[in-house]
């Protein structure tokens, strides 16, 4: 690797910052890379925060903002700390970090067998050593046999409930073992109070209690040791000093490092799979001397190799005596010493401990990925961090010493005064609280956007209210996310609900129409009757028409899927257009694209074009002009565009249709292509033909953008995926063939569909069988399959869908002979069917050449 060459690495942790455990880890792997690389590597950092999310619909947030974060900035190694980020990080691999070596630290379920089938990622394991812990507590108090294990009920203190009583037997003999349940903070610290002196306390994890209330770990021992009299023992390092007796304890630190070095080994072109996992955890006996102390316990009873922290002095330790003696013969000479220099010395260290202060605050603001804003008592803005600038589009120095009502007057005029004066009223108060919803602020030279965050008090050490502190975060991009997803189920639900009304529909219009076209057969020609059954077909023609435009919406319409030059499709729109549109309007088109041919259904795409053309001529009732424009385009990153929708990279055929009329009002605009919604008057639209539209470009898997402003004009932009193929021929006509004395079983749930098909079959000359429903179809044709030629079969019955009846069939004739029939379009149902044998597929409502047709095709297929 060159000596500037930049390399990426980005580290998720499975909980949020400021767990000590977390911090521990996170420093040690910055300080590792930083140290061995310098400025060479670039670091990101996330935090998952699974302690307190943890459901499907965050996980799913979390992989679409990692994705958009670094979708097309890939890192080179990627870190991830503890199981949750791990888990969730290898079922995500393949679809946004693929090939991307993984390093893994703090793992507490390794199955050696699991993660010997996973290619391209090592790490360390986070074993902790309970056996350990628990013969230094017999060693040291072998008279404290009741063992108190506090675990809460979170994944991982499930898992150490789990190795506590894998290993249990092993010091039955010694330990009764008691467990605390899941209890509450409150609860918790009275059983505390209550255990008896012979109990010992084994502290394992306590994040969240019963009532759902997250810890810190720092929290939570201080909780626990402030109502314990009796010793209190763990297996982890980050309870160490702040009420932890000792243990064998797992170090945050050494698992961060280990999988640092193992990620800079990976950085200087070793394989992921050629570096083994590290399976011995890096623990140490480790021990509070204050806590032993408390307890009366030698040091001398630990075990070799322990580290004892908050020691005396080694020196002061070892020679008290001998330094006293000495000591005394100065005391008399440094007394006034030490008056003079007391003064000095004082000044001295408060300037120490002050630059030393404003050192690790400006560290620590600086690694947080949040912006963080402070106040004093008068709201005047004391310190912020370089996150803050961003947010804002300040400088540090252009923010410090500003009022914040002043700040947010300027970014957010609406929301701004409102914001501080929330700040100002729990500030005084004295209670931390989170930000109002729907906060917004709008920076120099940037379009509004969404703040999240928190106020919380700033308090000296007696309680006294020195200022205020504020976390913000932008959610503008989460925002957007969670309103597209909204959209886009939505239009699925109604997608949903229009193509089963359709299919209901499309039943009965089978009946009316077939009824009536046996009319116009039976009815003398020219008479009153026959033009009334006539005016009847035409009706069902037109709710036919209806029901086309709902399922072409629910994309569960008549497709076809072959070569269509789509130029050659508008030209056919436009000459249609030229002689039934307003001549106030003018047509003008400008074929660019040198590429034209995609893969659809030339009726389709037709309609397409004529709906669209024909709402924009409507927008213009005084005259305008309407421009269709085509081009290749190449998309080289996902475009968002609305109703939920993603353009993604490749190659499209794009047509624009750019009018001069009214346009649309933004607050309707994600209801256009709703099913029934019109802006037209009472009788002159059925609000299904932008529906239409919507649900044929995704049959066809192309996208719909709009751009529209009131009183300037419309434009709908097509994106369709491009085929190389050679344009489609058009279909060849049947003639509408006889009967024949060919006898049909007709399987349908509908009486009025049955009687309908009896009528049109034996008048084009078919013996016909009817047969309500599956089970009584099955039985017909039992009794009856030797004199049957065809099976006329509906696919969706309450008893058993049509693919279900066909095997059925299939059971008691091999060759049986089967057309399927359905209100909706082909489906992967309708494809079973076809691979165990069905001859052909017809959809409702038919008319009697249609059905003709369709017998005669699968009774004798034509080779091709």
């Amino acid at each position: 690797m060159e000596a500037d060459e930049q390399q990426n690495v980005l580290v998720i942790h499975s909980y949020h910052k400021e767990m000590q455990w977390v911090d521990e880890v996170e420093q040690a792997i910055e300080q590792t890379l930083l140290a061995n690389r310098g400025t060479s590597i670039d670091i990101h950092v996330e935090y998952m925060d699974s302690k307190r999310f943890s459901d499907t619909n965050y996980n799913k947030l979390l992989t679409a903002v990692w994705d958009y974060k670094y979708g097309e900035n890939r890192p080179d190694v990627l870190i991830v700390c503890d199981d949750n980020a791990l888990n969730l990080i290898l079922s995500l691999r393949d679809e946004i970090f693929p090939g991307i070596p993984i390093v893994f630290c703090g793992i507490n379920y390794y199955d050696p067998a699991v993660f010997s089938k996973l290619d391209n990622i090592t790490g360390v394991v986070e074993a902790f050593d309970l056996p350990g812990t628990l013969n230094i507590i017999k060693k040291l108090l072998p008279d404290q046999r009741n063992l108190f294990i506090i675990n809460d009920s979170t994944l991982t203190g499930v898992a150490n409930k789990r190795r506590i009583e894998e290993i249990a037997y092993l010091f039955s003999d010694h330990f009764t073992f008691t467990y605390s349940g899941n209890l509450s903070i409150g609860d918790l610290q009275n059983a505390i109070r209550t255990l008896p002196n012979s109990s010992v306390i084994l502290l394992m994890t306590f994040n969240r209690d019963a009532e759902g209330q997250t810890f810190r770990y720092r929290d939570a021992i201080q909780a626990i040791r402030s109502s314990s009299s009796r010793p209190i023992f763990g297996v982890w390092s980050f309870y160490l000093g702040r009420g932890l007796l000792g243990g064998s304890l797992v170090n945050g630190e050494s698992q961060g490092k280990t999988a640092a070095e193992l990620a800079l080994k990976i950085l200087n072109g070793s394989p992921a799979a050629s570096l083994p996992v590290v399976n011995e955890s890096p623990n140490l006996p480790m021990f509070d001397y204050k806590e032993l102390k408390r307890f009366s316990i030698s040091s001398s009873l630990l075990p070799a190799g322990s580290t004892i922290i908050n020691t005396p002095d080694n020196l002061w330790y070892r020679h008290k005596h001998q330094i006293l003696g000495v000591f005394a013969l100065f005391v008399t000479q440094l007394f006034i010493i030490a008056l003079l220099m007391k003064s000095n010395r004082q000044r001295q260290e408060s300037e120490r401990k002050l630059r030393k202060s404003r050192q690790d605050l400006s560290v620590t603001l600086e690694a947080i990925g949040e912006a963080v804003i402070s106040v004093d008592t008068d709201f005047r803005i004391v310190n912020a961090n370089a996150q803050a600038g961003r947010l804002f589009n300040l400088t540090i120095a252009q923010m410090q010493n500003r009022p914040l009502p002043e700040l947010f007057s300027e970014s957010d005029p609406v929301h701004g005064h409102a914001l501080a004066d929330f700040v100002r009223k729990y500030c005084k108060a004295g209670v931390a609280q989170d930000f109002p919803e729907d906060t917004v602020y709008t920076p120099p030279t940037q379009s509004q956007r969404y703040l999240s965050g928190s106020c919380s008090p700033i308090r000296d050490p007696q309680g006294a209210i020195l200022g205020a502190v504020l976390v913000c975060r932008d959610i503008t991009e989460k925002r957007t996310m969670e309103s597209m997803l909204t959209q886009s189920r939505k239009m699925e639900a109604i997608g949903q609900l229009a193509g089963g009304v359709a299919h209901d529909f499309n039943n009965l219009l089978t009946g009316i129409s077939g009824f009536a076209e046996l009319l116009t057969i039976k009815l003398p020609n020219g008479s009153m009757e026959q033009q009334n059954a006539n005016r009847i077909l035409q009706a069902a023609g037109r709710a036919a028409d209806l029901t086309r435009k709902m399922l072409s919406f629910a994309r569960k319409g008549k497709v076809m899927s072959s070569p269509v030059d789509c130029h050659q499709s508008l030209q056919a729109t436009i000459d249609l257009l030229s002689h039934s549109i307003d001549k106030s309007v003018t047509i003008t088109s400008l074929f660019q694209a040198q590429d034209s041919v995609i893969i659809g259904d030339p009726t389709q795409l037709e309609n397409i074009f004529l709906n669209l053309a024909i709402n924009s001529a409507d927008a213009m009732p005084d005259g305008g002009r309407l421009t269709i424009v085509t081009e290749n385009v190449e998309v080289i990153a996902s475009e968002q565009c609305a109703f939920g929708e993603v353009i993604l990279p490749g190659t499209y055929f794009r047509v624009r249709f750019i009018d001069t009329g009214c346009g649309i009002d933004e607050t309707i605009q994600e209801k256009i292509f709703e099913p029934f919604f019109t802006t037209k008057d009472q009788g002159k639209g059925t609000g299904l033909g932008l529906a239409a539209v919507f649900g044929s470009m995704k049959e066809h898997d192309g996208r719909i953008q709009l751009i529209s402003e009131v009183g300037v004009g419309t434009e709908f932009i097509l994106s369709f995926p491009l085929s190389h193929g050679q344009q489609s021929e058009t279909a060849r006509e049947i003639d509408t063939p006889a009967g024949e004395g060919t006898t049909v079983l007709v399987i349908d749930d509908e009486r009025l569909i049955l009687a309908s098909a009896k009528g049109l079959l034996t008048e084009l000359g078919y013996s016909v069988l009817l047969a309500e429903g599956a089970t009584a179809g099955i039985e017909t044709y039992r009794r009856y399959h030797q004199e049957i030629d065809l099976v006329l079969l509906d696919m969706i019955m309450p008893e058993m869908n049509g693919t279900t009846c066909f095997k059925k069939l299939l059971d008691i004739n091999k060759n049986v002979c089967a057309l399927i029939c359905s209100g909706f379009t082909k489906t992967e149902k309708f494809t079973d069917a076809e691979k165990l044998g069905v001859r052909g597929y017809i959809q409702k409502p038919y008319s009697a050449s249609e059905l003709s047709n369709a017998i005669r095709n699968a009774l004798h297929p034509v080779s091709r």
